[in-house]
């Protein structure tokens, strides 16, 4: 993965957002925002650990546009009714912050790799099949 890649990348609370992919993913499958909606948590997850004020969010999300408050009310609802109530919270007079910790993305080369190959005793000797187990197991 390269460092711009990387940089679009947000893993938070079984969660990933890809902003250059413009996805969001829960832990199997992936999740549905409405575009104002996903601007509004890619932004929250740029700027992840701190209060976002409205004014701001409204300014990223509705740029040029005059909307209420109520636009970004729901778009927030949105978000919590697909992330969970609790990973959008509300900061009384001030803003929103995402509220869950940014999880490091694990290095490829840390993973193990592991490849499935099924053996099968050809030689019809059943004294061949202890061997064809120990290497299906090991």
């Amino acid at each position: 993965m390269t460092t711009a890649t990387a940089d679009q990348v947000f893993r938070f609370g079984g969660f990933t957002l890809d902003l250059a992919k413009g996805t969001l993913r829960g832990i199997n499958e992936p999740l549905f925002l409405r575009p104002k909606a996903y601007a509004l948590l890619s932004h929250l997850a740029r700027n992840m650990g701190r209060v976002v004020p409205k004014s701001e969010l409204m300014d990223v999300v509705w740029p040029g546009v005059y909307v209420t408050e109520d636009s970004l009310t729901q778009s927030v609802r949105e978000i919590r009714k697909v992330l969970g109530e609790d990973m959008v919270r509300t900061v009384s007079k001030r803003g929103y912050m995402l509220a869950a910790e940014a999880e490091a993305a694990p290095e490829i080369s840390s993973q193990p790799i592991v490849a499935v190959v099924r053996f099968r005793n050809e030689s019809g000797d059943p004294a061949d099949e202890a061997m064809v187990d120990g290497f299906a197991e090991g």
